[in-house]
């Protein structure tokens, strides 16, 4: 009898080979780090459960008389296909305490992204541990469109199922929103999720006036600036009101949200 488990990208089955013993195999790719075993003890035959361990069928070692085992890969090259061997009594199972060391590159996806009223949730399974996640938004900068970071997030490092939520930074209208996950050094590029919107119905803010002497007032504090026709940057900053005294007169653009407003300075 032979049973299967997937684990996103790592495949291991168990069999029986003889009447008093099973086999339990493990596929994966070397990652640069050794798997650990769990050993346990079996008092109804005197001795710990594994009985041979093999590594693309050399045999590695055999009796081994301790709880945990160490299989020790560092002699293969980072890329390797790892196939591990273990023959173990029957009754008792060892366990693989960190299949996931073997994920095959590529494994990590986004199974879903929304953002609501109260937060921005994604799910994803086969991380590495040491990812990293950024939340972005598109924001207008200088009559261009970009993609601005919010909140890093660490990644749980669960190859199976992860669960994620921060408090969002929501513009009144459409806001729109990705994740970046950032895998940990030496693996592929940055993985980015599927865009999602949210429709603000918060009143957008205002300014006044439109010809202006010496300032600007905003309905509310906002980051702004000022750029010239040619689209140089003249004046940035946060507030609520906005002194304008040392521009030249002409025509200028007022950036703020995700809104670009046209204004003359008198």
């Amino acid at each position: 009898m032979r049973i299967g488990f997937i684990f996103w990208g790592i495949f291991m089955f168990i069999s029986t080979v003889q009447g008093n013993a099973s086999e339990m195999v493990l596929n994966g790719t070397y990652r640069g780090k050794n798997v650990y075993v769990r050993n346990p003890f079996n008092p109804a035959l005197d001795s710990f459960c594994v009985r041979k361990v093999w590594v693309n069928d050399n045999l590695l070692f055999e009796n081994p008389r301790a709880s945990a085992i160490q299989i020790d890969l560092s002699y293969l090259r980072y890329g390797d296909i790892v196939v591990i061997r273990i023959d173990f009594a029957e009754g008792c199972r060892p366990e693989i305490l960190n299949p996931e060391v073997l994920q095959l590159k590529g494994a990590f996806k986004f199974l879903s992204t929304q953002a609501n009223n109260n937060a921005i949730e994604w799910v994803t399974q086969g991380e590495l541990a040491g990812g990293t996640f950024m939340v972005e938004q598109e924001v207008l900068d200088n009559k261009m469109w970009v993609w601005k970071e919010l909140t890093e997030v660490d990644g749980k490092g669960n190859i199976l199922r992860n669960q994620y939520s921060v408090s969002p930074r929501h513009l009144p209208g459409e806001n729109k929103y990705r994740i970046r996950y950032q895998p940990p050094v030496g693996e592929s590029e940055a993985i980015y999720s599927l865009e999602v919107v949210y429709t603000s119905t918060e009143n957008p803010i205002t300014f006044y006036p439109l010809v202006v002497t010496n300032k600007i007032t905003f309905s509310e504090s906002t980051d702004y600036s000022i750029t010239d026709r040619n689209g140089k940057v003249v004046k940035q900053g946060t507030g609520k009101v906005l002194f304008v005294q040392e521009i030249r007169p002409g025509e200028y653009f007022l950036h703020f949200q995700n809104q670009t407003e046209k204004f003359v300075k008198k």
